[in-house]
């Protein structure tokens, strides 16, 4: 009531006013003031004025007072409340409380409120538990596992599996209980016994003893044992020594070096700062041997298989150094020698094709007419190491007659550097061409030739049937090493036994034919004239010889040839007779051929006319050789019949310890012959012919035990010659 009587009053002062006049009113020029009131100056129309009405009260209102409305059953400012989710469902295993919110909203007359919160979904539910696969949740698999993939043969795989579970948890596989993770266990294949499969038997040969008298036979018996997953069970049989030598064929003896020499030999004497390069030669006893030295300079050294004697670096000194070698072989059996080694620069000459020059002085100045010296072959060169010599003609003296006596170099030793030489000394005849030589005479000439260490000094024959001829018989002389020969005819090296000759690390090639049959064409030959011993040829190889022999041995009396290897031997003359690696000819005796390689001779590698003239010829030692002829003979103990010479069948020979590509003929033994050893041997031969007896066969003296015999190379022995591991057990056969 009080705001409507506000406003009356206010509509009552405002009537008033609006009839006030406006007397003090100011007129426009063109305007007077009528009443109070501003007219124009023209003639006016008198307007009488409008009655006023006086207005009628209008009478108070009284506002109605509405009351609040309500929103349904809430009234106003009421609330109501509410569980609302952050989602619709929630994973299985988890709650809907984890995501709910309460809320409120409130009524305000009769209009509600927003809620309260964020969260605007009204259910929640629990999602179902996944399965795992086919499996439902909760639901569990089983499985076998195992420690390993594999067990060993003979075991199984039972022993190393576990049961294991895992549950589905919900889609999820829980891990699966225990700890082994391999899924399959397979049993492993049956291990071999080297070569022989498992659940087949293996061989061996054994013996009743370790030694048998000499001229008996080792009594043996075939053991066989079976393979069970790489084991071998117990042996059959009751023998037990895995080798029976039968008591050794000769003593053990050392026959290079000699002891209680000079320095005229070559273990005697060394040049300073030159290698000292020696082996020794061993026969007898129980092959193999140890070398050993008990009493050396500092610096030497020796291969304790071979006894190669190696010392790099020779110090002068003014007293001679003391040497002793003992050797033992395999029952035991010991022998020494002794010797001692003068170091100096005095009797040593060298020569040198490129770098020498022609001696100062020959045997031939003056003397012998056309044989002199030609204008323009005298020199310089002195023969020693700074001035070296440049032929062999200057080593000789020259190439006349007078030359061949010449003694001025006398027990010299001659070291040849590299390079080739030519036979240009004065030639000795016997008659014919075919016998031209150079020769060395007794006491005259140097009879040690080295080869100067790492060089390779080559002698040209040039075709020409001239050979080396040493004429030397004093014991302990000739000592040829490291020298190589080619283009030779006829024969290469002669010596007499006598002169007790080494020959060692020589190398021979292209080596032609004579025309003449049984003319003794060689590499080396051990010529006849009077019996000597102590011979060694050790490390030669020597090959490409047109008809004829690498080696020849004629009335030797102990002799080594050892560690040579022997290859193309051949006949283009087809005069077909002597073609062969070795040839043990007319009063050879107490020879040693071993750990020999021969190979690609047209008929024997190892042969000879054997037979006794002034001493019975045998007493062979043949062992430790890889002999190959398969289509011949390997080895041919040819006696010559008694018509021949008169003089006696070929005696002890023993083989043994050979690899045998080939046969083994026996010609003409008889009651008189032998006894012939063969055992401990690998004999091959595709038609099965292993030894091949010639007549007359008489072979009560032939003693044939413990050989490895095979038909084919395949399978038995590798490409050295030895025997595969599969037979490595065999009682120590071949070589």
């Amino acid at each position: 009531m009080k705001l409507l009587s506000k406003m009356l009053l206010v509509l009552c002062v405002l009537t008033l006013i609006s009839c006030v006049p406006e007397t003090n009113k100011k007129c426009k020029d063109y305007q007077i003031s009528v009443n109070g009131s501003c007219a124009s100056k023209e003639p006016q129309i008198v307007v009488l004025p409008t009655p006023t009405i006086a207005p009628v009260p209008t009478p108070a209102l009284i506002p109605t007072v509405q009351p609040k409305l309500s929103c349904g059953s809430i009234p106003h400012n009421g609330t109501e409340s509410r569980i609302a989710y952050s989602a619709s469902s929630v994973p299985y295993g988890q709650s809907c409380s984890t995501i709910q919110q309460s809320q409120t909203r409130t009524c305000n007359n009769g209009t509600w409120s927003a809620w309260s919160g964020t969260f605007t979904n009204l259910t929640c539910s629990v999602a179902a538990a996944s399965s795992c696969g086919n499996t439902p949740n909760n639901g569990t698999e089983s499985r076998i596992a195992y420690s390993a993939s594999s067990v060993p043969y003979g075991q199984s795989c039972s022993t190393i599996q576990q049961s294991q579970t895992r549950t589905c948890n919900n889609g999820t596989w829980s891990a699966w209980s225990g700890t082994f993770t391999n899924l399959t266990c397979s049993v492993a294949a049956a291990s071999s016994c080297g070569n022989i499969a498992s659940g087949e038997g293996d061989t061996r040969v054994r013996y009743q003893t370790a030694t048998a008298p000499l001229g008996s036979t080792c009594v043996s018996e075939i053991q066989t044992a079976l393979c069970i997953n790489g084991q071998l069970g117990n042996w059959s049989g009751t023998y037990t020594y895995s080798q029976c030598i039968n008591t050794k064929n000769y003593p053990l003896e050392i026959i290079q070096p000699q002891p209680g020499l000079t320095v005229k030999n070559r273990f005697y004497k060394a040049y300073p700062g030159l290698e000292y390069n020696v082996r020794a030669g061993v026969i007898g006893g129980i092959f193999p041997y140890t070398y050993e030295l008990t009493k050396f300079p500092a610096g030497m050294n020796i291969d304790s298989l071979k006894g190669i004697i190696v010392w790099p670096n020779p110090i002068i000194s003014t007293t001679p150094y003391s040497v002793t070698l003992k050797v033992t072989d395999s029952e035991g059996a010991i022998q020494t020698v002794s010797w001692t080694i003068t170091v100096t620069t005095s009797g040593f000459i060298f020569i040198d094709p490129v770098k020498g020059n022609h001696a100062t002085t020959t045997a031939c100045t003056g003397v012998d007419g056309a044989n002199s010296l030609p204008a323009g072959k005298i020199g310089t060169g002195t023969g020693t190491l700074n001035n070296p010599f440049l032929t062999i003609s200057d080593m000789y003296r020259g190439s006349c007659y007078n030359a061949k006596w010449s003694s001025t170099y006398a027990g010299y030793f001659v070291y040849f550097k590299g390079g080739t030489y030519y036979v240009d000394a004065f030639l000795s005849s016997f008659g014919d061409e075919e016998n031209q030589n150079i020769a060395f005479s007794t006491n005259v000439k140097p009879l040690v030739w080295l080869a100067y260490p790492g060089e390779t000094p080559v002698i040209d024959f040039e075709g020409a049937y001239t050979h080396i001829f040493f004429e030397e018989n004093n014991p302990n002389t000739i000592y040829i090493d490291g020298l190589s020969v080619t283009n030779g005819t006829g024969k290469t090296f002669t010596a007499p036994s006598a002169a007790t000759p080494v020959f060692r690390r020589i190398k021979g090639y292209n080596h032609g034919a004579v025309t003449t049959a049984h003319y003794n064409q060689s590499y080396i030959l051990l010529s006849r004239s009077s019996h000597g011993s102590n011979v060694v040829i050790q490390d030669c190889e020597l090959n490409t010889l047109d008809h004829g022999a690498a080696i020849k041995i004629y009335d030797t009396n102990k002799a080594l040839i050892e560690d040579n290897v022997i290859h193309d031997i051949i006949d283009t003359t087809t005069k077909g007779s002597s073609i062969e690696g070795i040839a043990l000819k007319v009063d050879a005796t107490n020879i040693t051929v071993r750990g020999n390689q021969i190979y690609n001779v047209s008929q024997s590698p190892i042969g000879g006319d054997m037979t006794g003239e002034d001493v019975p010829c045998g007493n062979f030692e043949i062992d430790h050789n890889f002999i190959q002829n398969p289509s011949g003979d390997a080895i041919f103990i040819n006696r010559d019949p008694d018509t021949v010479f008169g003089k006696g069948p070929v005696k002890s020979i023993y083989l043994h310890h050979n690899t045998f590509v080939g046969r083994i003929d026996l010609n003409n033994s008889s009651a008189l012959s032998g006894p012939y050893y063969i055992n401990n041997n690998v004999l091959i031969q595709s038609a099965g012919n292993y030894v091949n007896q010639i007549s007359p066969k008489d072979i009560s003296k032939t003693y044939i035990f413990n050989n490895l015999t095979k038909s084919t190379t395949v399978g038995v022995i590798d490409s050295d010659g030895h025997l595969i591991p599969e037979y490595s057990d065999m009682g120590l056969m071949g070589w």
